[in-house]
This record gives structure tokens, sequence and C-alpha cells, in this order.
């Protein structure tokens, strides 16, 4: 069993390395600093990606809290940015930090669960 949470784990680091560097190059738009209506490109909202692996840990009984955990962190600030400037994201990643959140609230839920029955049995 620790040999499956450890490959998963590592996995997962994979995953994170190999998505930090396949990012596209940064977007051109008109201002950086300022929200504009006029971008060239959209771009991915930052953290999506992240949100979604993390939330993914639901399929992990013990590690998933704290995964869970991370992946909503990630979800708050990626929606942070969107909410910041919504016209430079694409609707794509927006959807992309909704369905990490709900894969992440799955995750604690399943572990806490998972926990708790592990105490009531032992």
């Amino acid at each position: 069993m620790l040999k499956l949470v450890a490959l998963v784990i590592v996995v997962i680091g994979i995953i994170i390395t190999t998505i930090k560097k396949n990012k596209p190059e940064t977007q051109i738009m008109e201002n950086k600093n300022e929200c504009s209506e006029n971008s060239i490109v959209k771009e991915i909202v930052p953290y999506s990606n992240h949100a979604l692996i993390f939330g993914f840990s639901f399929v992990l009984p013990f590690v998933g809290l704290i995964l869970g955990i991370i992946g909503l962190v990630y979800v708050n600030k990626g929606l942070s940015l969107y909410n910041e400037c919504p016209q430079r994201y694409t609707s794509n990643s927006i959807s992309i930090l909704k369905r990490g959140k709900i894969c992440s609230i799955i995750g604690i839920i399943s572990s806490v669960l998972c926990v708790l029955i592990f105490l009531y049995i032992f």
C-alpha cells in the first residue's frame, strides 16, 4: 500500500514538473498590468492545471486530504487572478478551475471519511 502511495506521489510530481516545463511562452498583451478589452491572445488562468491535478487526489485515501487542501489553495489563487481581469483569460481555463475545486472537495471528503472509518475499525 505504501509503495502505491509513493508511486502516485511521484507520478503527480512528474506531471507538475512537466506542466511547468511545457508552460507556453508569455502571451502577448497590449498592457500586462492593466485589464484591457483588446488583448491579442487570451491566457490560461494560472494555477488551473495545478488545481485539477491536486484535485484528482481523491483516489488516494489518506494523502488526499493534504493534496485536496493544496488543490483548494491553488483554486483560490487562480480565481482571485481571474476576478481581477476576466477578459484576459480563456473560458476553458475557468472551467478547469471549477473542476479542480469540485475534485478537491471530493478528495477532502473522501479522505476524511476514510480516516473516520479507519479509526472506527481500529
